[in-house]
């Protein structure tokens, strides 16, 4: 099985984007304000993060 894409919820976009970028040094695809932003894992699958908008999305939960 390939994993293809993974949703990691957030109260605060900013600061987790510079933790994949800087900290860990995920390649970042791009942000749609401080709403989503995309990276992509070393063997090309995506990870999304989201802000968490709805009841279901809870921060620090994810979605594969």
């Amino acid at each position: 099985m390939n994993l293809d894409t993974s949703v990691f919820y957030t109260n605060n976009t900013s600061d987790i984007v510079l933790f994949y970028k800087e900290t860990i040094g995920f390649h970042f695809e791009g942000q749609n304000g401080d709403y989503y932003a995309s990276f992509l894992f070393p063997n090309g699958a995506k990870l999304g993060i989201k802000k968490a908008d709805k009841e279901r999305e809870v921060p620090g939960a994810q979605t594969v």
